[in-house]
């Protein structure tokens, strides 16, 4: 019998966890939440890091438990690491929601607000439809490649580094990064858990990495 996945959440202190968690489960993982240093464990196979709520919340947050720690040292490990939304938005160089946040710097780019002409709502709420850049391998079977998304920032990526781009979408005259992957990273600006059949899907291609 296959060994079930040891998968952790980190816990940005901002995020529902639970949602993320339900949809790794129904593929068999064992999922549990990291809060601090102390609660990784060494045997995970891998990291989840979900995001909901503000970049410097977020980046605070990690920095005060630690956790910035745990995600730099398990991608250097080459361990299979999925980012969600402001989770996705840390990897970068630096954020200009609510003043200007320094990010993890793993990926060179800026986090700015969306802005649109004509003007459009802001924040994005909702379903959008996804156009994949290259080959990802868990953004295979996407259906429709429809994914829902709720957020008001997005991420300016540095010319040199758009190769990571695996998804782009649109919103009004804003053509922008729906997800980035390279190596063991995996990225995404919309929710997964929050989609449906189609981001249940991309967990399990995750986990099929495993």
């Amino acid at each position: 019998m296959k060994k079930k996945p040891k998968i952790a959440i980190i816990d940005t202190g901002t995020s529902n966890l639970r949602s993320v968690k339900y949809a790794l489960e129904e593929f068999n993982a064992n999922v549990y939440q990291v809060s601090s240093t102390e609660d990784f464990s060494k045997n995970t196979d891998a990291i989840i890091t979900p995001g909901i709520g503000s970049f410097p919340v977020v980046m605070e947050k990690i920095k005060e438990n630690g956790l910035d720690k745990i995600i730099l040292d398990q991608i250097s490990n080459n361990m299979p690491c999925m980012f969600i939304c402001v989770g996705m938005q840390i990897l970068f160089s630096k954020s200009y929601e609510l003043g200007v946040t320094d990010g993890l710097n793993i990926f060179n780019g800026e986090v700015k607000k969306i802005i649109t002409k004509p003007k459009k709502n802001v924040p994005v709420i909702g379903w959008n439809k996804i156009n994949n850049k290259n080959n990802c391998p868990i953004l295979k079977n996407n259906f429709d490649n429809r994914f829902y998304f709720t957020h008001s920032f997005f991420v300016n990526i540095n010319k040199n580094e758009k190769d990571i781009i695996s998804s782009t979408a649109n919103y009004g005259n804003l053509d922008y990064c729906a997800s980035i992957s390279y190596k063991n990273i995996f990225a995404f600006q919309f929710h997964p858990e929050k989609s449906g059949r189609g981001g249940l899907e991309i967990y399990k291609n995750f986990l099929n990495l495993l």
